[in-house]
């Protein structure tokens, strides 16, 4: 299949975030705060299940045409605690559907976990995933299995702050592997992906606007991601 030089513009909402004690905005995955009630005199695990449905709206550009789709689906999981430390595994399942047949799906199951202090905070994890999307008859990304291997920094309080991060991906599926020596884009694995950002939390409202960047087997997805969490 010839090579699309892609760019992929996310403007993503995630919606009524329903969570027991405080919120923390999922996908585009700015990564949690401590919850409300982790402390720094925590004696033991604190433990706190959430949910939260997930839809948004997506423009996806490449050189063959531009395809606009809305994005469904939900989102569960816990969060864990013991300060400094903070963790959480989440599944994730998402439906896409557009103009000109624009069609995905994609399915995650992953758990995230790292140290978070006042001013700074640090976040490794595996997210399992099968995705796949399509348009216009073409498959722009073939369905495949793969394992994120997500890196994030967040810098400044929890009020407000900066998030920076990277994301190296392993593909089961050969034809979704990123071959480097035919792309100047940078990136390592079978996929490659950036993020940077800021967000705030105001009560128990909290947002986040992120940039992304992920290069692909048919070219480079970038753009804008906004969520909300109440």
């Amino acid at each position: 299949m010839p090579r699309l030089r892609t760019s992929l513009g996310w403007v993503a909402l995630a919606t009524c975030a329903l969570l027991a004690v405080s919120p923390a905005p999922l996908r585009a995955e700015p990564q949690d705060k401590l919850p409300a009630t982790a402390t720094a005199q925590a004696p033991a695990w604190q433990v706190e299940p959430y949910w939260r449905p997930v839809a948004g709206l997506s423009s996806f550009t490449t050189s063959g045409g531009t395809w606009l789709a809305v994005r469904m689906g939900a989102t569960a999981g816990v969060h864990y605690w013991k300060a400094p430390l903070l963790g959480r595994t989440r599944a994730l399942a998402t439906w896409t559907t557009g103009s000109q047949s624009a069609s995905g799906l994609e399915a995650r199951l992953g758990t995230f976990m790292g140290p978070h202090k006042e001013y700074w905070g640090v976040e490794a994890g595996v997210d399992l995933f099968w995705d796949r999307f399509s348009a216009a008859g073409v498959d722009l990304l073939p369905a495949s299995a793969g394992i994120d291997l997500p890196l994030n920094l967040h810098l400044g309080p929890q009020q407000i702050y900066g998030l920076v991060g990277i994301t190296p991906a392993l593909l089961f599926a050969q034809e979704r592997r990123v071959d480097w020596s035919s792309t100047d884009a940078f990136g390592f694995g079978h996929e490659f992906g950036l993020q940077a950002g800021a967000g705030a939390h105001v009560g128990r409202l909290g947002a986040a606007l992120v940039y992304s960047r992920r290069v692909v087997v048919n070219g480079v997805y970038s753009g804008w991601s906004l969520s909300l969490s109440l």
